[in-house]
């Protein structure tokens, strides 16, 4: 009964923590272009666009295979997920310094793209910490390094640009503080589990290399779909209309962040209730869930409808109005996005990757053909619909492919006990 009463006050700090750390780590994102914009300009805050940007795509190869990956598959070391990671970095800078001398036509954009992506590096590493921090069951740690990084980097950022008008030096403090606490906060939880991890082998490092590019894909692929509509405004659309749509988009970041809030603090739970062959409670948990964020995405309907508008041009100063109903949309597609996220991260735990993959994959290729053509119809409104339905097909597809891997796997339980 104690063990119980202890188990359930950790899981809500860590939930808590999550919760707190996640909206931090985001919210952070969105001021530093709301506080270089207002504070240097929108030269300044077009090439500070493109480094950040870049950097946050460049990310997902030093992430390669994630947390989810590390935390569920069981028979590999995270020493030897560790090692990974140390490479994928690596060549995440390598790629960086390539890009530098591809794009960064002047000093300063070379500069910055370099300065973020070494702050997007940093974080990539402090997630294999933070994978062998939460399989110990200690997620509020990971949240409290998360809000202590949010709150340092912004504040700092924030002085730095008041005091000297230098958007590369503001940068260069965030890479700084992000080194700081990683060799310090971050060092000093990780090494209390440190001694519990086995060494890894040169044959597991090339097995996760291996076994986990169809994850490093999975993600590569949803990261696109995400982004498809940007992508293609980018392409053939103005400067307007991609101003307009990023607005319109930003509402999707909440939903995202919902789902986030549900998927982290469960990943241990069920990465153990599949390794126990009790697949009725693992579909237990995602059906909830998935219920939770239907929920959230009424309420979130609700709003747009009738604060939404309001909220987002006093924020930004632009007229809106014209667009409550691409708003609608973006709800729509964002709570769709929310639950593919959450049965993704389920199929990476039950190893159901390459089907996983090949299913994105024939998505994004059909989303990459016709992206240009929605685009071209309807702008603004025609990307919006392009987000929308490719959302909704992911987390159909998906979603399918998971009820089905359950089904069998609920027989495969059944059986077992009779």
């Amino acid at each position: 009964m104690k063990k119980t009463v202890i188990q359930n006050r950790q899981f809500q700090s860590n939930f808590i923590w999550n919760l707190v750390g996640t909206t931090c780590n985001a919210v952070t994102s969105l001021f530093y272009m709301i506080i270089v914009t207002r504070l240097n300009g929108l030269e300044t805050a077009g090439v500070f666009s493109f480094a950040f940007s870049n950097a946050c795509v460049l990310i997902i190869i030093a992430t390669y295979t994630g947390r989810t990956y590390q935390i569920s598959e069981k028979k590999y070391s995270d020493r030897s997920f560790i090692n990974v990671r140390i490479c994928t970095c690596l060549i995440m800078f390598l790629i960086a310094m390539i890009m530098q001398q591809l794009f960064g036509d002047t000093v300063e954009k070379s500069i910055m793209l370099l300065t973020w992506c070494g702050v997007k590096m940093l974080e990539a590493f402090a997630d294999v910490w933070y994978g062998v921090i939460q399989k110990n069951d200690r997620l509020d740690y990971v949240g409290k390094s998360l809000t202590l990084k949010s709150i340092a980097s912004i504040g700092i950022f924030i002085f730095i640009d008041i005091i000297y008008k230098d958007v590369i030096l503001a940068s260069l403090s965030v890479l700084v503080i992000n080194l700081v606490i990683l060799s310090g906060y971050d060092y000093t939880k990780y090494r209390k589990y440190r001694m519990r991890i086995r060494k890894g082998n040169k044959q597991e490092f090339l097995a996760i290399l291996k076994n986990g590019i169809f994850v490093f894909g999975i993600n590569l692929l949803s990261t696109y779909l995400v982004n498809a509509s940007k992508y293609a405004i980018n392409n053939i659309g103005n400067d307007e209309a991609q101003a307009i749509y990023g607005i319109i988009i930003m509402p999707a970041t909440a939903m995202t962040l919902v789902g986030h809030y549900l998927i982290q603090p469960f990943l241990v739970q069920l990465s153990e209730l599949y390794m126990q062959k009790k697949a009725k409670e693992f579909q237990r948990i995602l059906l909830k869930n998935s219920g939770i964020l239907m929920i959230v995405g009424l309420i979130g309907v609700i709003l747009v409808e009738t604060i939404g508008i309001p909220i987002l041009e006093l924020i930004y100063n632009t007229a809106l109005s014209v667009y409550k109903k691409e708003l609608v949309m973006v709800i729509l597609g964002a709570v769709c996005y929310a639950i593919f996220t959450l049965f993704m991260n389920a199929l990476v735990i039950m190893h159901k990757n390459r089907i996983q993959f090949v299913d994105l994959l024939i998505i994004g290729v059909v989303v990459m053909i016709s992206a240009g053509k929605f685009v071209q119809f309807g702008s603004v409104t025609g990307a919006v619909i392009l987000y929308m339905i490719s959302m909704f097909v992911a987390v159909l597809t998906v979603g399918t492919i998971t009820n089905c891997v359950l089904k069998k796997e609920c027989r495969q339980d059944e059986n077992s006990v009779h």
